[in-house]
């Protein structure tokens, strides 16, 4: 479509943000619109053409199928080398817009803003903060730092924590260039079984599962019956449980490492 003052005040305006045109430029530099706007090269695109565009109620901003050539049509399939400036109502309007090949990049008119989604379980808590040490909540702008941290709840560590599908790690920092999705989640502390017996066998169960000792782990929180039975010809002398004396067949709650010592002589 043929230019008009609208979409050469907002060309110009791109050019500028992105420093291509200066600001302080002599006005004879920036008078000829038509040869300075078709000029300006961001990432080695020079701009022949614009288009004005209307967001797809319910399309995820910024994707391929985000903008439509009337109101209510279909996604347009977008293009290189095009200028798309929107028209819709709301945060959008006005703005220009370059399909990248996989995203469409705002250039002038403001901070493109990303969708940040966080999934997570009960016992994790995840916080994001900005370069401003401010909190991030459910979107971010386009060059944003965010710095994320997953913490799990007491009795709990941190078994997964995944950016974009990737691996991360609590604490460090990513730049804005999308939509960030992130994925946490917690698992319960577990502990080590040690048994040392003389003379002698020892059972432990959690409910009617025997746990064996070198093999399992035992969990926070778990309630271990611990029964221990001499040899034949042989009496208990010695039943401990983390140094502690302790009666055959009664129970232990778990809060950490559990050695068992028991002798029979």
């Amino acid at each position: 479509m043929a230019d008009n003052a609208r979409t050469r005040f907002l060309k110009l305006l791109s050019c500028i943000q992105h420093g291509s045109v200066d600001i302080n430029a002599p006005k004879v530099l920036v008078t000829d619109l038509d040869r300075m706007m078709y000029a300006c090269a961001i990432d080695d695109d020079t701009y022949n053409d614009e288009l004005v565009v209307y967001t797809v109620s319910g399309a995820v901003p910024y994707s391929a199928g985000w903008l439509s050539l009337t109101a209510d049509g279909q996604a347009l399939t977008p293009s290189k080398g095009v200028l798309y400036i929107v028209a819709s109502a709301g945060d959008y309007k006005d703005k220009i817009y370059r399909w990248t090949g996989t995203s469409y990049l705002l250039l002038g008119g403001g901070a493109q803003t990303f969708i940040v989604t966080v999934t997570k379980d009960e016992q994790t808590t995840v916080a994001i903060v900005d370069q401003l040490a401010q909190a991030v909540t459910n979107s971010a702008k386009f060059g944003d730092t965010l710095t994320i941290t997953a913490t799990a709840a007491e009795n709990y560590h941190i078994k997964t924590l995944k950016v974009n599908g990737a691996d991360f790690t609590s604490g460090e920092s990513i730049i804005v260039t999308g939509h960030i999705t992130i994925e946490a989640e917690s698992a319960i502390d577990t502990y080590d079984l040690e048994i040392d017996a003389t003379g002698c066998t020892v059972e432990v169960k959690v409910g009617e599962d025997i746990i064996t000792a070198g093999t399992d782990a035992v969990s926070h929180g778990q309630t271990l019956t611990i029964t221990a039975t001499a040899d034949e010809g042989k009496t208990l002398t010695t039943l401990t449980v983390n140094g502690d004396p302790f009666t055959s067949g009664q129970t232990h709650s778990v809060a950490d490492d559990v050695v068992i010592v028991a002798v029979a002589e």
